[in-house]
């Protein structure tokens, strides 16, 4: 199998006068995850954490690969298992660095047979 595991650190956005345009990476807590291309086109998301949709569509980083794969013109199935390592919901970046850990995984994933354009 072709699997790429990529990781991403927390990160706080809240630093007074950049009024969450600026912010940080910090390496208090980090997600990871785990790419594998597979045949076909489905996109399967698995989550080590609670709370963390299934569902493509309403995970950011299955929507995020989802996207670059579209955007691309890239046709392949991934599996991605994400690793949960930011707490979610006290704006540290768990949205974000799943989706971008997600992004580097797939994008860094070696190129299979099946991996259309």
């Amino acid at each position: 199998m072709h699997r790429v595991m990529a990781f991403a650190p927390s990160s706080s956005a809240n630093l007074g006068p950049g009024f969450d345009v600026l912010s940080v990476a910090h390496d208090a807590y980090e997600d990871s995850v785990e790419a594998e291309l597979m045949d076909g086109d489905e996109l399967r998301v698995e989550v080590n954490g609670e709370g963390v949709p299934l569902d493509y569509r309403n995970n950011s980083a299955a929507w995020a690969v989802y996207n670059m794969c579209r955007q691309e013109g890239l046709r392949v199935g991934v599996r991605l298992n994400i690793r949960k390592g930011v707490p979610i919901g006290l704006g540290l970046g768990s949205s974000g660095a799943s989706a971008a850990a997600a992004v580097a995984a797939v994008a860094g994933a070696p190129r299979v047979e099946g991996f259309e354009r």
